[in-house]
């Protein structure tokens, strides 16, 4: 028998392992965009006699146009939607169960960056940078996805950033030596993902 302990995607299912294959297929997961990268899935399951498993992954762009099950190997998948499909059998139904408890999808989205160096001319105003691409993430300072580098020479600044958003971000430039306010260049590097 299945058993799913804690339910996948809010529903219960239950049904018996029978000599021809039994699945199930999994509503279809949603990432709000098109992107780039590794899908990878990890099973709780126990398994008792001579049971086969199957993972099988169908993608599609739009939700509508599906390119089709095959064989779920984790690597690199382009698109907006996907879903699994588990199909099991036993030679031996009299004796052969499993029990799946949980199911982990996980899509690691490539990331994009950006990396460019801006001149700071109003010290007390800082600079506006925006960003080539908006991301669909936010690079943060506080989670080391925006990373800010002094790139003057002879001259010592801190970087701190302000109104951290999808399309960009304000910089200000701290004089290490004086702890004012200053102008001069920082060097950004930007490191979110981008879904279209």
């Amino acid at each position: 028998m299945w058993d799913d302990v804690t339910g996948f995607e809010g529903v219960q299912w239950g049904f018996p392992v029978v000599s021809e294959p039994a699945s199930v297929t999994t509503t279809p997961f949603d990432l709000g965009g098109i992107g780039t990268g590794q899908i990878s899935v990890d099973i709780e399951s126990v398994a008792t006699g001579a049971v086969t498993f199957l993972t099988e992954i169908n993608t599609s762009a739009d939700g509508v146009n599906w390119n089709g099950w095959q064989v779920f190997t984790v690597s690199s998948y382009t698109c907006r939607y996907f879903k699994f499909k588990f199909t099991f059998s036993s030679g031996d139904v009299s004796s052969a169960t499993i029990n799946i408890h949980k199911i982990y999808p996980t899509f690691d989205i490539d990331d994009r960056v950006e990396e460019k160096t801006v001149t700071i001319t109003d010290a007390n105003g800082g600079f506006d940078v925006i960003y080539d691409t908006p991301f669909s993430g936010v690079p943060e300072r506080d989670k080391g996805t925006l990373e800010l580098f002094d790139a003057d020479a002879g001259k010592w600044l801190q970087g701190k950033s302000f109104n951290e958003t999808e399309t960009g971000f304000r910089v200000k430039a701290i004089n290490i030596e004086t702890a004012a306010l200053d102008t001069g260049n920082i060097r950004y590097k930007a490191r979110s993902y981008v879904l279209t």
